[in-house]
């Protein structure tokens, strides 16, 4: 994530609008400026340090979801080579840091192809991001990386199934832990979540593991409620770890009995479960720190994901990621349908990621879009108690409003799941009206505050919208740097720890 720096704007940006020739109107102006400071410096990443889902929701066109019999890797050496000019340095030391932190966990070693091999691996660019699982005993086998898998869970999902891991909701057992809502996944995705026989897989003995990182969450309704929003979201977990080395076990070492549960890792001593892992006799395991010190990518701030759609005034459906300003797009106002025009972005990042909320309604209506932002919803079914709430509290059983299929201006649908995914592009825009309907979903183009008090803190952007031109583009904004410099010079520190408070509770 780009760091907001350049102190030296901080200083001078608002030496102007300070100054006034009387000292009334610099007090007034003084205040305002704070307030404005208030409304959008709270809504910046720096303020937001709830952690959340890295993990993007693979939905590959090659790969099925078990450890495949027959088709591990002979002599645990997976030969691998990445396209050349198809990554660029820091994509492909993303690639080299995950197979390095599978080889940590196991005896597993990914080893440069040469002309010994016969059959190997390839990193490739492509649409989308997939792999197949185990060894296919082909050349050139694809491992397929789009710019948005290049987070460490992501590659690690995906090398994962080139090892021959599973789709951990596929498994035979599967029923007996999670349910499978079809209504919500779509039809070309079906067979992602098909479930394995026995005949085809082996779990070699490990037992169902909600903290796979091999797991999805869109879709899936856990049967312990307590793991309902662990799913989908983690690194390589304890049982990832011991489902490995039993599939590819340490023919180096001398074999020996370990406690109940444990097993013999790459370091000869046995392995208890840790966090992940650590030796049962409290031995640190070599490199095991980059796996437990992983974390989730925290979500930047307000922000809705690039394939978010939207309705234009000439009846046509846009994505968020190709909304431009001057465009007319479908919101409410005082209750009525009506297409307001994009005046400005306060954050247009079309090549990061962020974890995202996705709110799915009984009748199959979604929205996904970050914790922090505004969307109306309420406990009734009526818009008469609507208000704008923060995504990440919305549960099931709340009801949001939407435009599709619906005869009136706005109706209520009931939320009956919440689910966590990883997305490409931040974008933020600004209507005239403060509105906007999105995957036919009504929410604030705010955060942070009540929508009333933000859209009129963020008036001065709608009547300049040129101001956040340098934010618009992956850049740096010294606006939006200037407002968080202000902010953190007029707040006390008993008001900042309770606004960071609100996000992490």
């Amino acid at each position: 994530m780009m760091q907001l720096a350049h102190d030296q704007n901080r200083h001078g940006m608002y030496g102007h609008t300070l100054e006034r020739p009387k000292h009334r109107h610099r007090m007034k102006t003084t205040w305002l400026v704070v307030v404005l400071c208030v409304g959008l410096a709270l809504c910046e990443p720096g303020f937001n340090r709830r952690s959340s889902n890295n993990g993007k929701e693979h939905m590959p066109r090659r790969k099925r979801a078990a450890f495949m019999k027959g088709r591990l890797w002979p002599n645990n050496q997976i030969p691998y080579t990445i396209k050349s000019g198809d990554f660029n340095p820091g994509e492909t030391k993303t690639i080299k840091e995950v197979m390095k932190d599978w080889e940590t966990v196991s005896c597993v070693r990914f080893v440069k192809k040469t002309p010994s091999h016969i059959y190997w691996i390839q990193f490739v660019n492509s649409k989308g991001c997939a792999s197949y699982f185990g060894s296919m005993k082909i050349p050139y086998q694809k491992v397929y990386l789009l710019s948005s898998c290049f987070n460490k869970r992501a590659v690690a999902h995906e090398l994962g199934h080139a090892l021959g891991m599973i789709h951990e909701h596929t498994r035979p057992d599967r029923d007996n832990f999670v349910r499978i809502n079809w209504r919500w996944i779509p039809t070309e995705l079906h067979r992602e979540y098909n479930k394995q026989t026995w005949n085809a897989v082996t779990s070699f003995g490990v037992p169902y593991d909600y903290l796979s990182i091999m797991h999805y969450s869109i879709g899936i309704e856990t049967i312990q409620k307590d793991f309902q929003y662990k799913i989908g979201v983690n690194y390589i977990s304890w049982l990832d770890i011991k489902s490995v080395n039993l599939a590819y076990p340490c023919t180096h070492c001398a074999q020996r009995s370990c406690p109940n549960g444990a097993f013999l890792g790459n370091t000869c001593k046995c392995w208890c479960k840790g966090d992940p892992a650590e030796h049962c006799y409290n031995f640190p395991i070599p490199g095991m720190n980059r796996i437990k010190n992983w974390k989730p990518q925290t979500s930047s701030g307000s922000c809705f994901p690039g394939d978010g759609q939207l309705l234009l005034d000439n009846g046509n459906m846009v994505d968020m990621k190709d909304l431009r300003t001057g465009q007319r797009v479908l919101t409410i106002q005082a209750g009525r349908r009506i297409f307001s025009e994009v005046k400005t972005f306060i954050k247009r990042h079309p090549h990061q990621n962020t974890t995202y909320r996705t709110l799915v309604t009984e009748q199959g209506n979604h929205v996904t879009m970050s914790d922090n932002h505004l969307i109306f919803a309420s406990m009734t079914n009526t818009s008469a108690k609507m208000e704008s709430r923060f995504a990440m509290s919305v549960k099931p059983g709340d009801y949001i409003f939407t435009t599709k299929s619906c005869k009136r201006d706005l109706c209520p649908e009931q939320v009956v799941q919440v689910s966590l995914s990883l997305k490409q592009g931040l974008y933020v825009p600004v209507t005239e009206a403060g509105t906007i309907v999105v995957d036919g979903i009504f929410a604030s183009c705010y955060s942070c505050l009540p929508h009333h008090l933000e859209h009129f803190f963020l008036t001065p952007f709608r009547w300049f919208p040129w101001l956040l031109d340098p934010w618009k583009q992956d850049g740096f904004s010294p606006i939006i740097s200037g407002l968080e410099y202000i902010a953190d010079r007029f707040l006390s520190m008993s008001f900042h720890q309770s606004v960071k408070s609100a996000f992490t509770s």
